[in-house]
């Protein structure tokens, strides 16, 4: 499970193109709290599916193209989110 990139350029190069400040681009191009949330959701749901179905943290990182520590990092926020 491979995740589409969600940008094409930086926010530095679209200040540079449109000839705004980075900061302006960035308060454009920001993501609504609760589209955020959903995707992380989606995310750590993800990651504690794959690892209860036994995939290593190597396999997990790779698929979802995070790093092996996001994917730790994920799986415990999910786990203590689900204990309490």
């Amino acid at each position: 499970m491979t995740l589409p990139r969600r940008r094409q350029r930086t926010a530095r190069e679209l200040a540079q193109l449109m000839g705004i400040g980075e900061r302006h681009v960035r308060r454009i191009c920001a993501e609504p709290r609760a589209s955020f949330l959903r995707r992380a959701e989606t995310r750590q749901q993800a990651v504690v599916r794959l690892r209860d179905g036994g995939y290593s943290w190597d396999d997990i990182a790779a698929g979802l193209s995070i790093t092996k520590a996001a994917a730790h990092g994920l799986f415990q926020r999910a786990k203590r989110k689900k204990a309490g």
